[in-house]
């Protein structure tokens, strides 16, 4: 399998997101992670913190879904990010700047293709989902 959709990890697949959007059953978590990158592109950059909640919105209340965008955020090697933690105010991701990349990308294939050719470790799996 071709690096670029990702990798063999002791006999399972796991595809990043590339790989992913060659797989329809994908498509809910392809969305999740299109709609937060699109919002980290409207906030301001002291402000480009996604929240846990505002991840839960993008998978449309999915709980099940969740842990899924949350492991893609931290794995997936573009858009890059500067921070995650937890607080009072629960779990978040802080966004680079070069999230702005993708503000005038509306789908997934767009975002896609303004990323480029990327190569990356283990994402989600589509057997996760």
């Amino acid at each position: 399998m071709s690096p670029l959709l990702g990798v063999v990890d002791r006999e399972r697949i796991q595809l990043n997101a590339l790989g992913m959007s060659e797989v329809p059953a994908a498509a809910p978590l392809l969305e999740a992670w299109a709609s937060i990158v699109r919002s980290a592109c409207k906030k301001e950059r002291h402000e480009r913190r996604i929240t846990g909640d505002e991840m839960l919105a993008a998978c449309n209340g999915d709980r099940a879904l969740f842990p899924c965008v949350v492991a893609m955020m931290m794995k997936e090697p573009w858009p890059e990010i500067c921070g995650m933690g937890s607080s009072n105010a629960g779990f978040w991701i802080r966004w680079e700047d070069d999230v702005l990349a993708a503000r005038e990308a509306s789908t997934v294939a767009e975002i896609l293709e303004l990323r480029g050719p990327s190569v990356s470790g283990p994402q989600p799996s589509i057997l996760d989902l």
